[in-house]
């Protein structure tokens, strides 16, 4: 739980004061032991035990948050965790471009997900092995780095982390038609993201990016589904701070990047890509200099 990483005890937790936000536009009331969120955000901590009005009354207004994403905060205050919701499966309607189903179909490497196209490059023919053994003998090299093993080598959580251990045993649910939007998964993360940036929340910042990348890595990118990679860029320029002067580029922004750098070749086709970049955010710029540094490579 996340309070034993701030020197608290769970007794300690059970027993701290009851505290109420008021979360959300529709000002929904949730009542929650404030020491397991004063354990995780100094800035959280401020607000119940400053002395201020509301600390007397118990009680404050969260409205930079939804309910449904709050209560996943709230599960991550107690357990260094939460539960990631699921997709949501759609009606299934003809491929109008394809005049049929994508499922069934055998994926080439560039339709695959990038941890199962990384899984099946490093499977080769004994003899294509042979080969490159006797011409490299006696001077290995190293593989070169690409952005896709960037991506799939990117480490978010540190071992000294009380929820990694977890996190190793946990497999992600990849989708496998094209009727299950993923989009609810994706913006889950990052609206757990954003709320950790604004609230100084390190430790969930860092959770949400492991998650989401994970779910990225095992995403199979059917041509029906494009938009909900789309969705998440958006939302990411849309809530995430802009490029620094000094060209740094905010982390849920470079990692939504980098993931449609890998996959490209699918998503320059895509209707609802091409609008994105007509709609002349920074994401161009930054997709521009990702695949541009990887080209140089």
């Amino acid at each position: 739980m996340a309070s034993t990483t701030n020197g608290s005890s769970f007794e300690g937790l059970i027993l701290s004061k009851l505290f109420t936000f008021r979360v959300g536009n529709q000002q929904q009331e949730f009542t929650v032991h404030s020491g397991a969120v004063a354990a995780v955000s100094s800035q959280l901590n401020a607000l119940i035990n400053n002395g201020m009005l509301e600390s007397q009354t118990g009680s404050a207004d969260l409205s930079d948050i939804e309910p449904v994403d709050f209560v996943r905060f709230v599960e991550y205050t107690y357990r260094n965790d939460y539960t990631s919701p699921s997709w949501v499966l759609e009606d299934k309607v003809a491929d109008v471009e394809a005049g049929k189903s994508e499922k069934g179909k055998v994926l080439r490497p560039s339709h695959m997900s990038i941890r199962a196209r990384n899984a099946a490059s490093q499977v080769q023919p004994p003899q294509t092995m042979l080969r490159r053994q006797q011409q490299h003998f006696g001077s290995p090299t190293l593989p070169p780095v690409t952005l896709e093993s960037r991506l799939m080598d990117r480490i978010y959580l540190s071992d000294a982390e009380p929820n990694v251990c977890m996190q190793k045993g946990f497999k992600h649910q990849p989708n496998t038609a094209p009727e299950q939007n993923f989009a609810p998964v994706f913006l889950a993360h990052a609206r757990l993201y954003t709320f950790a940036c604004k609230r100084f929340i390190d430790p969930l910042k860092r959770l949400a990016l492991h998650k989401l990348r994970g779910n990225l890595l095992d995403f199979t990118p059917f041509h029906r589904r494009l938009v909900d990679v789309v969705e998440l860029v958006r939302y990411a320029y849309d809530h995430c701070e802009n490029r620094k002067n000094d060209g740094t580029v905010d982390e849920l922004r470079m990692l939504v990047t980098e993931y449609v750098g890998c996959q490209i070749s699918l998503f320059k086709n895509d209707k609802d890509f091409v609008q994105l970049l007509e709609e002349g955010r920074e994401f161009a710029v930054d997709l521009v200099r990702v695949i541009g540094e990887d080209k140089l490579r």
